[in-house]
């Protein structure tokens, strides 16, 4: 979990938080326990932080709408409470996102990321963002360049799973424009136009492809005959519409068609 990922740091930062924790709890900070310093901790110190432990465990049966309701009441003790909450939305973050595309799992690059580009942004703010982000269902043009993209076509058009798999490339007139050219391998370069607020998108002369956010938060842009999915690397872990593997149902209908066959 995030958790172990942050512990995986170097013993010098864990020890800076660990100052900070004992700073806000009112104790010395005497660094990891050995017989040298065992004892070491006064007795309120160690009240506060008994008082800690029990209040993040609290904090970690609470769900999302509880976890907003949350406000300090001791002005004493508001910075600490408000770290444990932010560890608890940080823990509610790694959750969701493990979840949904690689893209949005809580890797040690994607830390480093959040760390340094949204450098003193709460957790809460993290979940809340990325929530309206997944609830998003319409396309930027930029993403149609700046997405990998994997295609097929169904089985009823020609699709035969993973054999038939391929990744397209979207390449705008200009840079962030909603036209441009579609290059697939065995075409020549297709247009294409991102409309409807980008919920539809058209191809040359094909009929119009519709576009939906998937559960995983990746994009699907399809018509009858042919599936887009965004995805990280080649991967596309997508299987609707007999994109990766087909169904028995698909296979059946194939055998069918090649008795009718002259």
């Amino acid at each position: 979990d995030a958790v172990a990922i942050l512990a995986q740091g170097s013993r010098g930062r864990l020890r800076a938080m660990g100052r900070r924790l004992a700073g806000l709890l009112g104790c010395p900070w005497h660094g990891p326990k050995t017989s040298a310093t065992a004892g070491a901790m006064p007795e309120d110190g160690l009240r506060h932080l008994e008082d800690a432990r029990v209040l993040l465990r609290v904090l970690l049966f609470l769900d999302v709408q509880d976890l907003c309701r949350l406000s300090p009441v001791d002005r004493h003790r508001q910075q600490l409470d408000r770290q444990l909450a932010d560890g608890v939305w940080c823990h509610r973050c790694e959750a969701l996102w493990r979840n949904k595309s690689p893209r949005y799992w809580l890797t040690p690059e994607r830390l480093h990321f959040l760390a340094t580009a949204e450098r003193g942004t709460a957790w809460r703010e993290h979940f809340r963002r990325a929530t309206l982000e997944g609830r998003r269902s319409a396309l930027r043009p930029e993403e149609l360049h700046t997405l990998r993209w994997a295609f097929n076509f169904t089985p009823h058009a020609g699709g035969r799973g993973s054999l038939t798999l391929q990744f397209a490339e979207f390449r705008p007139r200009e840079l962030g424009a909603a036209e441009g050219a579609l290059l697939l391998a065995g075409y020549p370069p297709l247009p294409y136009e991102l409309s409807d607020g980008g919920k539809v998108l058209h191809v040359a002369n094909f009929p119009p492809h519709t576009i939906r956010r998937l559960d995983s938060w990746e994009w699907e842009i399809a018509n009858e005959n042919v599936t887009f999915v965004s995805c990280v690397g080649d991967d596309p872990q997508y299987n609707e519409r007999g994109f990766m593997h087909l169904s028995c149902e698909s296979i059946a209908l194939l055998e069918e068609d090649l008795v009718r066959l002259p």
